[in-house]
């Protein structure tokens, strides 16, 4: 049930795309390669890039973040 509402979540939150950053926001498996440290340094810093401008991805880095620390 947990994790439908974060799949759920982070869905809606990326589907917002409501800032001016480069590029378009990360699909969910990209986001997750990220917070997995699953990225190339290049990926990982073009992800980093684009969530430095993007609300919406920096909305989902939070949530993720929150959910990890309840799980630890």
């Amino acid at each position: 049930m947990k994790s439908q509402f974060v799949d759920g979540a982070f869905r809606r939150i990326l589907s917002l795309r409501r800032g001016v950053a480069p590029g378009p926001c990360p699909d969910a498996n990209e986001f997750a390669a990220y917070l997995e440290a699953g990225l190339t340094t290049e990926e990982a810093a073009r992800f980093e890039e684009h969530a430095s401008n993007c609300p919406s991805c920096q909305e989902a880095l939070v949530l993720s973040l929150r959910m990890a620390d309840e799980e630890a």
